[in-house]
């Protein structure tokens, strides 16, 4: 079986996002049967950059929160 995961992001999110914050909605799905869905939180706050700090690349911060996301998720549903 092949586990799919769709996210449903909140409608108007924006920066700054606060810890703990929602997201939206991430559900997994086996062979078009839903096997759970749970809310999608903010692992850490997210402020507009600061052009004057050093930070890696916008795109990489994101890859890397929606790795933890998936991680997040997956332990979530199968434990």
């Amino acid at each position: 079986e092949l586990v799919s995961l769709e996210i449903r992001p909140e409608p108007g999110l924006g920066l700054p996002i606060d810890d703990g914050q929602p997201l939206g909605v991430v559900e997994a799905t086996a062979d078009g049967v839903s096997l759970g869905e749970a809310p999608l939180l903010a692992a850490a706050s997210v402020s507009r950059d600061d052009p004057g700090e050093e930070q890696d690349p916008w795109w990489l911060r994101a890859l890397e929160a929606v790795g933890r996301a998936f991680a997040r998720v997956v332990r979530a549903i199968f434990g």
